[in-house]
């Protein structure tokens, strides 16, 4: 169902997840982000979430995809490696940059992905 919601909305991104913790980038118009975003902090099934960046682009990092998807717990541990004992726990806005850069290395091949869903790049951010 999210995917499909995310498609007619445009919505765009890259989803890390290990049995710790997901960390997701998200990119589309900042009215249905913005929509998206109070949709996941609304569900009860998350806790502790965090924005460590929001920024505006002119180009989208991950719009090959609706929605790519890393498997942290098959790349042996390199959340960790990256970012430390302290990841993700105490992650934060000083942290976003190298979050972005983090997801981006794994979307051109540091590590395997799974497109989830294929979709032709917006020219729309």
């Amino acid at each position: 169902m999210s995917l499909a919601r995310n498609s007619t909305k445009g919505i765009t991104g890259y989803l890390y997840f290990d049995s710790e913790s997901f960390i997701q980038e998200i990119e589309g118009v900042e009215a249905d982000v913005a929509a998206l975003y109070r949709s996941i902090c609304s569900d009860g099934r998350h806790e502790g979430i965090r924005t460590v960046l929001a920024q505006d682009s002119e180009t989208r990092v991950f719009g090959e995809w609706t929605m790519a998807f890393h498997d942290g717990d098959k790349d042996g541990g390199l959340l960790q490696k990256t970012f430390g004992s302290r990841a993700p726990a105490s992650l934060d806005e000083s942290d976003g940059e190298q979050i972005l850069r983090f997801l981006r290395n794994l979307s051109i091949g540091s590590a395997e992905i799974i497109p989830v869903a294929q979709t032709d790049p917006l020219t729309e951010a």
